[in-house]
């Protein structure tokens, strides 16, 4: 048999709590795969030679920061690239990377050297390290009275240079942004106008008189519909929607404002010439929304921005719109209780929902209840930090990491501790969450449920989400669908990530309810954004097979990588899968290896049968059949089939 072969299957959806219902991604079996393979290959050429276009994905790009040797203003080169990465997308020629991807690899680097990421090694490093296809570089070089920009793209898959623009022109800030369209142009094959360019209308007689020149102005942009007001000289004042063409217009400086609900305002400047026609071009980004919600009542709420402006204060719920998408500070307070303080990054266009359940400060708690496990990893960290630092529902996710081993070893007595203490100041969930697992006390689903019920009653949006697990189980009540989803749908406008998560999966397979698989696709959005990394990798998996969605891989990539950088394993073992085969991301044993480890370490058992699998071949690391069997026999007992039979086949 072909000793390399591979056992893929269809990657699905997690279910609830922490039963993982999907198939992982691929196994590995030297001896048991032959058949499916050859099967599997003979529908994928199949497929192919039917529709292979249905193969086509947009090429990745990881737009990286512009390199400003002309020392123009930081704030406009930094406005120049997210003007690159939107014309980028334009027309779906390229997928970019998100920058606040890139800018956390960049962070992840500890040297210097990567502060200012301009050099050829340092782009081709960070991209592929954010699963990018290529990498554009951008430099902006004063010589002379001129401008010139260059732009580079590299393509990572063939480890050369794919296409360069090059334009110039004066160093006035509308000047530049008329180069950069031309230069992006070149890039993506657009056959536009780029901002700013002038066509001559001639001259305009009457009555054997030559006329005073008059000008043009068109602005275009997104979206259509949008409010443009135009201010210029003689008090010009003019007010259209988008898109929007003005006529006989007199030579001058014009302002440009496009505005629009639900959108964050853009105004610039532009000089209509005589004769000739200015055209610019206004792309919105989507504001953000924010919605904080916690106990106890009465607590005071802060929403500072990121130079320390307080925007909102408030008590729970503290919800707000039409916010600029950006890095803000959230603080919230009672007399009595340990206050919270932490920043959170809202993006455009998504809900931020944020849940603060703050401590007591006469909590029984000690410093042996709050230590932090020295051996604890860096993605249940920030959980136990959080705990420590006075977010009860923080502490409830940190008993979780010891009840089911998450990163660790298992400890039902610390977890049990915490759970006490958490119920002895009134917070029912933890009560309910003791009875369920019977730490600190029998187990008992019935009394687990009564406790849930009431925390439900009391607005914890746990509880209610587990009683809505327990009733779609049967646990301690009754089977009941209808109900398991109105408390799943409670608990998730409530705030509770992990219920948005397992509500999707009911809609996707049509559980109790219809199947939709849109509505499953934007539960696992809102679930994702909201930090819940299990939603990030149901998503990721969405996109991957191409489910209520057109299948995407590099986004497949990017979030199997944030839930992998957020502790979810399963996100980890699918991000090694694809550097293990090169698929949608440059082959990369080494990575795979890395990968497969943490997933391993992190619980996943078929991470642990693919390292051996690694160690029993060769592949990536020097062959050693004793570390293969002792990773074989981990799988196994940790209940991998494969790794049951690949252990008795060594």
């Amino acid at each position: 048999m072909d000793g390399g072969g591979y056992c893929t299957n269809t990657k699905s959806g997690r279910s609830e709590r922490n039963d993982y219902e999907r198939l992982w991604g691929i196994e590995k079996n030297p001896e048991l795969c032959f058949y499916d393979r050859v099967v599997r290959i003979f529908v994928a050429l199949l497929a192919f030679t039917l529709n292979q276009s249905a193969w086509a994905t947009k090429p990745v790009v990881a737009v990286f920061e512009i390199k400003n040797e002309a020392r123009l203003k930081r704030k406009f080169v930094k406005q120049l690239r997210d003007l690159v990465a939107a014309e980028l997308t334009k027309n779906n020629t390229f997928s970019v990377v998100p920058n606040f991807e890139i800018q956390k690899a960049l962070r992840e680097k500890q040297a210097d050297s990567y502060k200012q990421c301009y050099d050829e090694s340092c782009q081709i490093e960070i991209g592929k390290e954010i699963a990018a296809e290529m990498t554009l570089a951008t430099a902006i070089k004063k010589l002379g009275s001129q401008c010139i920009i260059t732009m580079q793209l590299f393509d990572l898959r063939s480890g050369a240079s794919s296409k360069s623009g090059t334009a110039r022109g004066s160093c006035g800030e509308d000047s530049v942004v008329e180069s950069l369209f031309g230069c992006t142009a070149q890039i993506t094959g657009a056959s536009k106008s780029p901002i700013g360019v002038a066509r001559s209308t001639g001259p305009s007689f009457s009555s054997g008189q030559v006329t005073e020149a008059k000008g043009r102005l068109i602005v275009e942009g997104s979206p259509k519909g949008a409010s443009v007001e135009v201010k210029g000289p003689q008090k010009y004042l003019e007010v259209l929607a988008l898109p929007a063409s003005l006529d006989s217009l007199v030579p001058g400086s014009y302002s440009v404002k496009v505005t629009a609900n639900g959108y964050v305002e853009k105004e610039l400047k532009t000089n209509v010439q005589a004769d000739q026609t200015e055209v610019v071009r206004i792309a919105l980004d989507l504001l953000a929304k924010i919605s904080i919600r916690g106990t106890p009542a009465g607590a005071k709420v802060e929403l500072f921005d990121a130079e320390g402006t307080r925007l909102a204060t408030g008590s729970f719920p503290l919800s707000g719109n039409g916010i600029r998408p950006g890095t803000y500070r959230v603080k919230v307070s009672r007399a009595g209780y340990v206050s919270y303080e932490k920043e959170h990054i809202l993006t455009a266009g998504n809900l931020t929902q944020i849940q603060v359940d703050l401590l007591n400060t006469k909590s029984p708690f000690t410093k042996e209840v709050f230590q932090i496990d020295k051996d604890l990893p860096d993605y249940q960290r920030e959980t136990a930090q959080d705990c420590v630092g006075g977010n009860r529902f923080s502490c409830m996710n940190f008993a979780k990491i010891y009840v089911e081993g998450l990163g660790v070893k298992k400890n039902r007595k610390r977890a049990g501790t915490i759970y006490k203490t958490l119920c002895d100041e009134g917070y029912q969930t933890a009560c309910g969450e003791s009875f369920y697992y019977g730490v600190g006390t029998p187990m008992d689903h019935s009394k687990a449920a009564a406790f849930y019920r009431k925390a439900c009653d009391g607005q914890e949006m746990g509880g209610c989400y587990n009683l809505g697990y327990m009733h779609k189980k049967g646990q301690g009540v009754g089977k009941d669908l209808g109900r398991a989803l109105s408390l799943y749908r409670k608990a998730c406008d409530g705030g509770e990530m992990l219920s948005c998560q397992n509500l999707a999966l009911m809609y996707k397979r049509g559980n109790g309810v219809g199947k939709d698989l849109g509505r499953a696709l934007s539960l696992y959005r809102k679930a994702c954004d909201g930090g819940n990394m299990g939603g990030c990798y149901n998503l990721a998996v969405m996109y991957d097979n191409g489910e209520g969605v057109g299948k995407d891989l590099g986004r497949a990539i990017s979030l199997y990588r944030k839930a992998c950088d957020g502790g979810d394993m399963s996100g980890c073992y699918n991000l090694a899968i694809e550097y293990d085969r090169g698929e949608g991301i440059g082959k990369d044993l080494g990575r795979a290896l890395s990968l497969y480890r943490k997933a391993c370490d992190g619980g996943a058992m078929l991470g642990c049968n693919n390292l051996g699998y690694m160690y029993h071949y060769g592949q990536g690391v020097a062959k050693d059949l004793s570390r293969a069997a002792s990773l074989y026999k981990k799988a196994c007992d940790g209940g991998s089939n494969i790794g049951c039979k690949n252990l008795k086949k060594l």
